[in-house]
């Protein structure tokens, strides 16, 4: 017997692991974080006394105590230890284990007794082993090593913060359901809450050991806190807003926000290489918020008001159409109604009803509404909004200027602005346009051009209504800028992209406006989460779209080019949306474009303009083999030019129509002018407007009305009734800048002009 138990003692001793007389061997347990604190250290209130462990088979320092703290605190007996280096914090422990498998496993006490926050720092699921051996040596997993994670990642925490008593966030129907709060992610956060939720795109920011995903209620005094903490990537932009669950997943009363978010209702952060964080992963819904009074009139003369009344819906009021009622006191057509509104960084958003339910509202257009509702500030005082009448913006039934109608996906609609009723690219472009023109953002995040069975759909899907809108703005141009969600992997190929936009632009050629149109190509893609493809974008849509230009003769706005050169950390920071100064890059390109001067077609030229390629058509057909400058014209018919404006892009525009009668003289030669604006000396028939000095030359005109507008909109000149060729003269007009608009049988033309 002595001699059994002779030998592991001796072993025991000369590796320096002596059993006490218990027959327990000493074991130091560790959790080593090389964050500096910022995993184990609670960031709420910086409390080093948080981490403890679990051991099994009753292991324990503080026996009874099951838990055993990893921490120092003499005046309640926690032995554990901290200790704080130069790259780490080690929290450890030494216990007292018999020989045999263990198991243990470190916690946070602040964050009710979970594993190291699993949503930073993820080192393993179930508890750690180790075993000690009867010679005391110790194999198996003693220690916890929590280093920045791989591939550059950085711990960043989202908070919604109550400080109302619960009255806002903790559902007043009367349930008082905490569990409640949940986070929604757009972009990059999206698919991060996507992966860690299941697929789910909303992630609880509670606590509950019962439910996926787990985040975390603090309770205090003052406020409520409900958190959750992820994990994300450097160099990176992100987007969050928390959620109610119970009231149908909606927003957060926005208008108890101390700071707001932007105008898509997401609240913005980045996080840059170094792993520093700005911007906002806070939102606190303050105790109280200022409230001022908001004042609508609408006036109704003209109108037959409905039996039901005036009423009013919007942001303010959950939308509802029955509870606000305007009224006329003093019988002069007009209707008002004053209501108290909370301050608020973003508009609110409102519709008047001739009635008292959907399907009697207005549908407005103009630079006072934005996507058909009208919109008011209210940030720092009492606001009375100017009397408009009922569908319109101003005091008159009329939208002055030249509408442009923008079409497009997420990038059109503002997904990566900042605020999208000031920086998404349609509104932006009024900046560069200038006055005499409106133009109205019909974008929808994750349209498609094709026709696809996506839960998204297609943009010509009224889920969104801005297709069925289009119609009702009656445009003069029309900006498609689609194609990037079209490029996804599992999208492109699967049905023919040519096809669907030849259907979508023969629709647009068929509107009473005969609008001029413009296929946009996309933006520059980044590696993202979306599952957009820029090697499709470039390989697969842009050759697609060049190629309907060259089919259907329609011009081109290459924005793929005007951003091949930007970068994603500082231009399209998510790899796919535009932020505030690229989108302002592409409104200008946009802009620039359409008001280029277009070529004009002259015939006997003699010689013709330098452009960088050229496409000639009769009656809107592709003439074969006529890519250069000039065309000899043997057929009678109306003949058009497109030119391809530089080498390093693929813009295309394309000039106005000449229309040649075969004679027995022989073959025209048609080339394009050579001056900056349009020529008088024309000698063949021509359909179209032309501006001089001091006129205007209407060529071909059948039954046409003309009417010219200054830049504001003002009409200053009417002549109807024109036909063949005719001149107009300007010579009462002040010198400036004007907007002309010709209807006549063959649609609507309209020309800016300087006189």
């Amino acid at each position: 017997m002595k001699t059994r138990y002779f030998l592991p003692a001796l072993i025991a001793l000369l590796s320096g692991q002596i059993a006490l007389a218990d027959g327990t061997f000493p074991v130091t347990l560790k959790v080593i974080d090389k964050t500096g604190g910022e995993i184990t250290n609670n960031v709420n209130d910086n409390n080093e006394t948080n981490v403890y462990c679990w051991i099994s088979d009753g292991i324990s320092t503080e026996s009874p105590d099951w838990w055993d703290a990893m921490y120092n605190d003499a005046t309640y007996g926690k032995t554990g230890e901290l200790i704080k280096t130069d790259d780490s914090w080690i929290w450890q422990i030494t216990v007292q284990a018999p020989v045999g498998t263990h198991e243990w496993n470190p916690s946070m006490k602040t964050l009710g007794w979970k594993e190291i926050n699993k949503n930073v720092a993820y080192f393993g699921e179930g508890n750690r082993i180790f075993t000690v051996a009867e010679d005391g040596s110790v194999s198996g997993d003693t220690e916890v090593v929590l280093n920045r994670p791989s591939g550059n990642k950085t711990s960043v925490k989202l908070a919604f913060v109550d400080q109302s008593a619960e009255k806002k966030s903790n559902n007043p129907g009367g349930t008082e359901d905490r569990k409640n709060i949940v986070v929604e992610g757009n972009g990059n956060l999206w698919q991060v809450i996507n992966a860690e939720s299941g697929g789910n795109w909303l992630y609880g920011m509670y606590t509950d050991e019962t439910t996926f995903p787990l985040g975390n209620l603090v309770e205090t005094d003052n406020e409520l806190r409900w958190e959750v903490t992820f994990q994300l990537d450097d160099n990176t932009v992100y987007a969050w807003r928390p959620r109610i669950q119970s009231w149908g997943c909606a927003i957060i009363n926005e208008g108890f926000y101390t700071y707001q978010p932007g105008g898509d209702g997401f609240i913005y952060f980045s996080i840059d290489e170094e792993g520093n964080i700005t911007g906002e992963t806070e939102l606190v819904m303050a105790s109280e918020k200022t409230n001022y009074n908001l004042t609508l009139n609408v006036d109704m003369n003209g109108t037959t008001v409905d039996a039901a009344g005036v009423h009013v819906a919007g942001s303010f009021n959950s939308w509802n159409t029955t509870t606000t009622e305007l009224t006329d006191a003093d019988g002069d057509g007009v209707y008002s109604v004053t209501i108290s509104v909370p301050a608020s960084n973003e508009p609110y958003q409102y519709k008047f009803l001739n009635g008292n339910a959907w399907g009697k509202e207005e549908i407005v257009f103009g630079e006072c509404a934005y996507r058909t509702n009208r919109i008011a500030y209210v940030t720092d005082g009492d606001v009375t909004m100017p009397v408009s009448v009922f569908g319109y913006c101003g005091t008159t039934p009329e939208l002055k200027g030249i509408r442009v109608a923008c079409i497009g996906d997420s990038n059109t609609e503002g997904a990566g602005a900042s605020d999208v009723f000031t920086q998404s690219w349609p509104i932006q472009m009024r900046d560069f346009l200038g006055e005499g023109y409106y133009t109205e953002n019909l974008g929808v995040s994750g349209a498609t051009l094709m026709k696809l069975p996506d839960p998204w759909g297609a943009w010509t899907n009224d889920v969104s209504e801005c297709y069925s809108h289009t119609k009702l703005f009656n445009p003069d141009v029309i900006l498609i800028a689609l194609g990037t969600n079209d490029s996804k992997t599992g999208y492109w190929g699967t049905r023919d992209f040519q096809a669907d936009y030849t259907e979508l632009i023969e629709e647009f050629r068929n509107y009473p406006s005969q609008p001029e149109i413009y296929m946009i190509t996309p933006i520059k893609a980044f590696e993202n989460g979306y599952g957009i493809s820029d090697d499709n974008i470039r390989n697969g849509v842009i050759p697609a779209i060049n190629e309907l230009s060259k089919n259907l003769m329609v011009p081109v706005i290459d924005w793929y080019a005007e951003t091949a050169s930007l970068t994603q950390a500082n231009d399209i920071p998510d790899g796919v949306h535009a932020n505030d100064a690229t989108l302002r890059i592409m409104a200008e390109k946009a802009a620039e474009i359409m008001l280029m001067t277009k070529p004009v077609v002259i015939a006997n030229a003699s010689s013709s303009a330098e452009y960088a390629g050229y496409r000639w058509y009769l009656n809107g057909a592709y003439i074969e083999n006529s890519d250069r400058s000039t065309y000899t014209a043997t057929e009678s018919g109306t003949y058009h030019v497109a030119v391809k404006i530089d080498a390093a892009s693929d813009d295309v525009i394309v000039s106005e129509g000449i229309r040649i009668t075969a004679s027995e003289s022989g073959p025209v030669t048609l080339g394009i002018n050579n001056a900056t604006g349009m020529v008088e000396n024309v000698s063949a028939k021509t359909v179209g407007i032309a501006a001089f000095e001091n006129h205007l030359k209407i060529y071909d005109a059948d039954n046409a009305a003309v009417r010219i507008y200054t830049v504001a909109g003002v009409e200053v000149k009417a002549v109807s009734h024109l036909n063949g060729s005719v001149s107009i003269d300007l010579s009462e007009l002040p010198n400036g800048i004007y907007v002309c608009r010709l209807n006549e049988a063959n649609g609507t033309r309209t020309l800016k002009f300087a006189k």
